[in-house]
């Protein structure tokens, strides 16, 4: 999916386990605009740097592929996870939606403008 558009996809792993412990896509959805995919990190590495690290690494390849705009959603219960979207990746709130299946949960939409 990400790789058959012109998108990315990064894996962080532990060196001393190889174990996987963090993950971000990159997926273009237009000529110049792309959408953050599926940006997880385990929890005993949260606030330490390193989703910093995968949400820059997503942002310099973002500016290398010409993109102008990135987009991302997360759920609207998450207001940590809103306020590293904005404290740390500089994205800004655009609007919400109701999810279409059965959930009560709302997700917010952010972007961030390549510059």
């Amino acid at each position: 999916m990400y790789f058959e558009r012109g998108g990315f996809f990064w894996v962080l792993v532990d060196s001393e386990t190889d174990a996987v412990v963090g993950t971000v896509g990159l997926e273009k959805i237009k000529e110049t605009e792309g959408e953050l995919r599926r940006m997880c990190l385990v929890q005993h590495l949260r606030k330490k740097g390193w989703g910093t690290h995968l949400g820059k690494t997503l942002q310099d390849k973002a500016r290398d592929m010409g993109l102008k705009r990135v987009f991302c959603s997360t759920p609207e219960h998450g207001e940590d996870v809103l306020q590293f979207y904005s404290k740390k990746l500089g994205f800004t709130e655009f609007g919400e939606r109701q999810e279409i299946h059965d959930s009560p949960i709302k997700e917010v939409f952010l972007e961030w403008n390549v510059v």
